[in-house]
């Protein structure tokens, strides 16, 4: 798994940011409808060296498709203007998992720990 960096404004909705996780991915995710594609919120350090798998993380926030990423993100935001005077998320942190929908038949069910990317989010105002 390779984190990946998406530029987006935090006007743009969660449903917004899986279209793009979608295109940055092609080829691999061409076949995959983008509302398919599972998102959650962490807040991981980016060292390159740890495998990020969903299981190993205290993942709870999955996040809805409507959800304006400005909503997502409000705390960290604020909390980071009030520490260095601007409204970004951190550098060099993985701030989104995202989960492919398991292969085969959409009757599948079965869940797929090694289906997990990792996105770092340029915040954009």
């Amino acid at each position: 798994m390779q984190a990946f960096p998406v530029l987006i404004s935090s006007a743009e909705t969660v449903g917004d940011l899986k279209d793009l996780v979608k295109a940055e991915q092609s080829p691999d995710f061409d076949a995959i409808v983008a509302n398919k594609i599972k998102l959650w919120k962490v807040s991981i350090p980016d060292d390159g060296n740890v495998p990020i798998l969903r299981d190993n993380q205290s993942v709870e926030n999955q996040l809805r498709a409507t959800s304006e990423l400005f909503e997502v993100f409000k705390n960290e935001l604020k909390e980071m203007k009030e520490m260095k005077g601007k409204a970004d998320l951190p550098k060099d942190t993985i701030h989104i998992l995202v989960e492919r929908p398991p292969p085969g038949n959409a009757h599948t069910r079965a869940f797929h720990s090694n289906l997990i990317h990792s996105v770092t989010i340029v915040h954009n105002l």
